[in-house]
């Protein structure tokens, strides 16, 4: 849970009125289209930001970076209540890129300072086939400071970014209220392969679970 009083109060303020905008919304393509007018003004406020990132710097208990992620360089700044949305920042290095990868909601992204590269990506075949994607490239944007994207849930938002640049680069992120999936999918063009990830923590969940039999079994053979 975000820790609101951390958070300057007109920006608070700012989350409470898009919370009450989104909540009305009946679609994401009008919920994106919101979010776009409205998180260029945001990413302006350089002092909110960088009181932002002094608190990250310093390694005090917000923002959380030990929260476990699905992406390493990505904090998540604020939650709404009811998880309408989130805000997240992330620092790419030069030439460092997300892996190809969909989404579990929408979102609208855009840089901070630097310039951002997204690479969208098409989806060819109809998913039946386990382990199997067909994707192809289907055009590239690189964004200036205050300029975003968008991208829509699951197939229809394959894509990548990154710092085609000499310098890092920071983003601004806005993600949605995600559907019932536990994972995003990343895809790899190069041999039409798709995999699950999970967020680490589920992860090692998950290992665990499945290593429990392990134990007095194949770890207690190994033994004698």
């Amino acid at each position: 849970m975000t820790k609101t009083s951390s958070i300057p109060e007109r920006v608070v303020r700012l989350f409470e009125t898009w919370a009450e905008a989104l909540r009305g919304m009946a679609d994401d393509r009008s919920r994106i289209e919101y979010v776009r007018k409205r998180l260029p003004p945001l990413m302006a406020d350089t002092d909110f930001f960088r009181a932002m990132l002094e608190k990250i710097a310093k390694g005090g208990p917000f923002p959380d970076i030990g929260r476990s992620g699905l992406f390493e360089n990505e904090i998540t700044l604020y939650t709404n209540p009811s998880s309408l949305f989130s805000l997240r920042i992330a620092a790419y290095e030069p030439d460092e890129y997300t892996i190809v990868h969909d989404h579990s909601s929408w979102g609208v992204f855009g840089a901070l300072c630097g310039q951002l590269e997204t690479i969208r990506y098409v989806r060819k075949d109809d998913g039946s086939r386990k382990g199997y994607a067909k994707v192809s490239e289907n055009g590239r944007r690189l964004l200036a400071p205050g300029e975003v994207d968008s991208t829509l849930p699951l197939d229809r938002g394959i894509h990548s970014i990154g710092n085609p640049g000499r310098e890092m680069i920071l983003t601004a992120s806005v993600y949605g209220k995600p559907v019932r999936r536990l994972f995003i999918q990343r895809f790899h063009p190069e041999n039409d392969r798709v995999e699950k990830i999970f967020p680490p923590k589920l992860r090692k969940k998950m290992q665990a679970r499945r290593a429990l039999p392990l134990i007095g079994e194949v770890c207690g053979a190994n033994r004698e």
